[in-house]
């Protein structure tokens, strides 16, 4: 195993997940700044969804021979360095749309990002098919990373101590301004561009390639065909749970404790994905479907009573012990991350020993059409009802 081919596999796995486990840290700032208030995630995450459309042109694009992962993945990479310099020069300007007034640009270059979240799980990870397996891990560690350097600058911001209902519109307690958090992403996307040139290019990279074809893998490492689609299926329903429902309603699970336990949920979700994934590494359960289903099962159970007390905001459980109810809301946020990325980890594995590029191929366009039904739920839920 080359350090070199991990290391770069790694941070071209940062680019991967930029808007989600990014931008999305910035969300507890953003609601204090802008007109839609609590409604914005709602909002952002349908922005997210929409650039789906993405997916669906290069899966045309692939199915025709016109464009490859590689030149897809260059592509996508330069969309998302304009729609961070977007961000950076005039993330907090407003149009009026339809007599009200929204953040066009924010959701113009969320919609950039987006494109690139969305479309680089067709096409970052069909690119990492061509080495071996062990390099698949670090790059799905890295994937989970994509928001550890804006995290570190998310913790160093701090964060505004307006409780939900008294939202102010000032950045007085935030150590630096969202404008320099934004330049903390486009760092990000440029060491990732940097890694995939490298990865093309080193000649240390080109010799860990994968010496054998998806049909050459050893009959040890086959799964039916049955089993194939099954796991596709729980990757598709964890996708739609974790990526399309559950970041809509952060805000209304959590900001009734206050907006400091929004911050830090918002933070170590994203810290837990990149955990989850390393856990997959060190324990690899790969052939047990029944444990893939309990881990599944559980999340899911700790999911139900996140959304039970985001229906009941402003009065969740525990609301009369602010403190206590803080903690046990971050607690299960921090699990059901962890435990799902795990989860997706390991398919991921199971799926890229049997079925190589293919395979990869369509565990990406699963997690964005589950992210993306999930997404269109909640907005319709949460825009268009009275449960939340």
């Amino acid at each position: 195993t080359k350090k070199s081919v991990q290391l770069l596999s790694l941070c071209f796995g940062f680019g991967s997940w930029i808007a989600i486990a990014g931008l999305w840290l910035e969300i507890p700032v953003l609601i204090q700044r802008l007109p839609e208030k609590w409604t914005l995630a709602s909002d952002m995450n349908m922005v997210i969804q929409l650039a789906n459309v993405g997916p669906v042109l290069y899966f045309f694009l692939r199915k025709y021979k016109l464009c490859d992962e590689t030149i897809a993945s260059h592509a996508l990479l330069f969309v998302g360095l304009v729609s961070c310099l977007l961000l950076i020069t005039c993330w907090d300007k407003t149009l009026v749309v339809f007599g009200r007034e929204r953040s066009v640009v924010l959701f113009a270059a969320t919609f950039g990002l987006a494109l690139l979240d969305c479309t680089s799980s067709l096409t970052f990870l069909p690119f990492m098919a061509r080495f071996e397996t062990k390099y698949l891990t670090p790059f799905l560690i890295g994937e989970g990373l994509s928001g550890f350097i804006p995290t570190l600058f998310a913790l160093l911001q701090g964060v505004e101590q307006n409780e939900c209902e008294n939202a102010m519109n000032s950045e007085s307690n935030l150590r630096f301004s969202a404008k320099f958090f934004f330049s903390s992403l486009l760092l990000t996307l440029i060491i990732s561009w940097i890694s995939l040139v490298l990865l093309q290019s080193l000649p240390d990279c080109r010799h860990e390639t994968r010496r054998q074809t998806p049909q050459d893998v050893d009959n040890k490492n086959t799964i039916g065909n049955r089993k194939y689609k099954y796991l596709l299926s729980v990757i598709g329903f964890s996708c739609f749970s974790t990526f399309g429902v559950m970041p809509s309603i952060q805000p209304f699970s959590a900001l009734p404790f206050g907006n400091s336990c929004l911050h830090f949920v918002v933070i170590f979700s994203a810290l837990c994905f990149p955990f989850g994934c390393f856990l997959a590494m060190i324990y690899q359960k790969r052939k047990s479907v029944c444990f893939v289903n309990y881990l599944t099962l559980f999340a899911h159970l700790i999911a139900v009573y996140i959304i039970i007390t985001a229906i009941l905001s402003p009065n969740p459980p525990l609301i009369q012990f602010p403190t206590f109810g803080s903690i046990f809301t971050t607690i299960c946020w921090i699990f059901f991350t962890t435990i799902v990325s795990y989860v997706k980890t390991i398919i991921t594995l199971i799926i890229s020993d049997s079925k190589g590029n293919e395979g990869l191929f369509w565990i990406g366009f699963q997690t964005q059409f589950g992210s993306l039904f999930g997404a269109l739920f909640m907005f319709l839920i949460i825009n268009h009802s009275n449960v939340f």
